[in-house]
């Protein structure tokens, strides 16, 4: 026990707690047991209240018996003031902020910031802070007037253009949907009036003004190799069609989509024929494993 209170030192500037600067470790003398790290850091209470100080800023104030709150200790890294926040530093090239009150870089929370300033606390992100520093602005003010807008840093007049040019863009996009939206429309005021006079001509002259497209389809896809198949394919999918419209099933307003996906049945169904009648002219005559050889 003797070996173990030599190796403790008295923290300048603050009563109460005793440090071992070999292994980092922070004694209190209410508790007379280790304090918990957090970010490398201890929590102390000091004039009543509590504040986190980095563990090495503790070590170097008693190394250099300096009181721990006029202790200037700063990491290794390339340090310069932070413009209207003097309590703390910025390492932009490692975007590391270091808070002198604390004695410790600072965590980041999905790349949003805390800091403090005349006992309040903003909030920010790193590439707001980084803009306004290379700008000399004060944030505090201008937090408003600063959008973060795909992971950039535009002013309030940039970030409304930017989104008047979307609005312009989904504008375009929205005719495109009514065309589509008044042109199903139409074919299925097309599907009533056929019922209704039970007369389908129309809706299958609508099937066949879509081969030409089925044609490309089925070579796209390469589900035939030669024209014989292709109208086979063809004659097969139109007769599903022209079934499914005589006996009342429902098809939908995108005729084509319709056609495609009943040449994507019929194929199918082909492979799967082709398939059964394969594995039914295999002969299982043999007794055993060498009968195959």
């Amino acid at each position: 026990m003797e070996q173990e209170t030599e190796k403790l030192y008295d923290i300048p500037g603050i009563s109460g707690y005793k440090i071992d600067i070999e292994n980092k470790v922070v004694y209190s003398n209410l508790r007379k047991k280790p304090l918990s790290l957090y970010h490398n850091a201890v929590t102390l209470a000091i004039n009543k209240k509590s504040i986190q100080i980095s563990i090495d800023k503790l070590v170097y104030a008693v190394k250099n018996n300096i009181n721990i709150l006029d202790c200037n200790f700063l990491p290794p890294g390339d340090w310069q003031d932070i413009p209207y926040f003097d309590n703390y530093k910025i390492d932009v090239e490692r975007k590391l902020i270091y808070s002198k009150l604390h004695g410790r870089i600072i965590g980041k929370n999905h790349n949003r910031l805390r800091l403090r300033r005349n006992g309040k606390d903003f909030n920010t992100s790193m590439n707001k802070l980084l803009y306004a520093i290379k700008h000399n602005i004060d944030l505090l003010e201008t937090q408003y007037e600063l959008i973060e807008y795909n992971d950039k840093i535009l002013t309030k007049d940039k970030f409304l253009d930017s989104i008047r040019k979307i609005k312009r863009y989904n504008s375009r996009y929205k005719t495109d949907i009514i065309t589509e939206y008044e042109k199903q429309c139409n074919v299925l005021n097309m599907f009533i009036q056929c019922y209704k006079n039970n007369d389908f001509s129309e809706i299958i002259k609508q099937f066949y003004n879509c081969k030409n497209n089925l044609i490309r389809y089925i070579r796209s896809n390469r589900y035939a190799y030669n024209n014989t198949t292709e109208n086979e394919l063809l004659d097969a999918t139109l007769d599903i069609a022209i079934k499914d419209i005589t006996e009342g099933r429902l098809i939908g307003a995108n005729i084509e989509h319709y056609m495609r996906k009943m040449l994507r049945y019929v194929v199918l169904k082909k492979r799967q024929i082709k398939c059964r009648n394969f594995y039914d002219n295999i002969d299982y005559s043999f007794q055993s494993a060498n009968d195959m050889y």
